[in-house]
């Protein structure tokens, strides 16, 4: 017959120094450490339209790249120039992406024209730098590895009117 009294002060001592069971305290139970980096892939399309003439001109670029962020140097923004729409009409393509090493999350975007952004030049060349039209990257949240987004932005001649143009197309992916 067992000792019901010795039972409970055998598992009393067992819980009180955390050996019951599971060796020393808390370690079946310890979560792993987030890791220290993590890779973004970002791949897109930039499609540019002038409005001048009848044969409305336009400019594709496709784009790609894929960047690690690391929780040393968890910020980075990455600038894509697009190709020049009859010779007057561009655009520029800022990506800021975070990595938030406590929750294992990365941000692309944050959903204002404050650091990143689609900006929309027309002028007299391909190298204007008349500003004419903004617009922000969706903030997208990406903490599952290999899950991935897809974001559409457009962007018109605000300064001047017209049918001046930019249309990005890009999807955004956490890879291992």
């Amino acid at each position: 017959m067992f000792n019901r009294r010795a039972l409970q002060i055998a598992v009393a001592g067992a819980l009180a120094t955390g050996t019951l069971l599971t060796g020393s305290a808390g370690s079946a139970f310890a979560a792993p450490p987030p890791p220290q980096s993590a890779n973004v892939r970002v791949q897109g399309v930039i499609r540019t339209i002038d409005d001048d003439g009848s044969s409305r001109p336009s400019a594709t670029k496709s784009f790609g790249f894929t960047t690690t962020l690391r929780s040393g140097d968890p910020v980075k923004v990455v600038t894509i120039p697009s190709a020049c729409a009859g010779g007057e009409v561009r655009a520029e393509l800022d990506i800021a992406m975070n990595y938030f090493q406590g929750t294992n999350t990365v941000t692309v975007g944050s959903g204002t024209n404050t650091r990143d952004a689609v900006r929309l030049f027309e002028g007299a060349s391909s190298s204007t730098t008349d500003l004419d039209g903004v617009g922000p990257v969706p903030r997208t949240d990406i903490s599952l590895l290999n899950s991935s987004f897809t974001r559409k932005i457009s962007v018109g001649n605000l300064e001047e009117g017209g049918a001046d143009g930019v249309s990005v197309e890009m999807t955004i992916s956490r890879v291992p």
